[in-house]
């Protein structure tokens, strides 16, 4: 049951491309919803307005969450940031996609979902903490200086 919650939030979004483009490629012409994905480093169920936080004040996230889906059940793949976040991009398990160490790389071969979401004529882009590497496997539009990195650790510069 661990694995298909871990993997749930790719499969999601993986799910929702493949009928948007089913329903364009079906002659009807809806416009895409647009997806934004929120990661954020040790946020805990009670630390935002939607899941009950009282020494917060988070209205923009209360009101995403009433307007949009809010998941309740959903599991992280590692504990730690690399392999965690590389997970949710592969839609495969840290041992699987290479990033199994914390700061580590995914394999070269892998296709991942900025991937497959510009096939489906998304724009997609990143911005903040990014933490998975090679770039090239993570072909995001990477929003200029918003990944903020030790000197010397930009491990998203290649394979060294």
């Amino acid at each position: 049951m661990r694995c298909i919650h871990c993997l749930f939030t790719p499969l999601c979004v993986l799910l929702l491309a493949h009928a948007l483009q089913a329903n364009t490629t079906s002659g009807r012409s809806h416009k895409r919803p647009h997806i934004v994905l929120f990661m954020s480093d040790d946020h805990t169920w009670h630390d935002a307005g939607p899941y009950g936080a009282k020494d917060v004040q988070t209205p923009n996230l209360d009101r995403l969450a009433r307007e949009g889906m809010r998941f309740d059940a959903a599991f992280a793949a590692s504990p730690t940031c690399t392999p965690s976040r590389s997970a949710i991009y592969t839609g495969l398990f840290p041992f699987r996609n290479g990033a199994h160490a914390n700061h580590s790389l995914v394999r070269d071969e892998l296709r991942t979902l900025p991937h497959r979401m510009k096939e489906l004529g998304y724009h997609v882009v990143l911005a903040g903490k990014t933490h998975i590497g090679p770039r090239p496997v993570f072909p995001f539009e990477y929003l200029k200086n918003s990944n903020v990195m030790p000197p010397g650790k930009n491990m998203c510069s290649g394979r060294t």
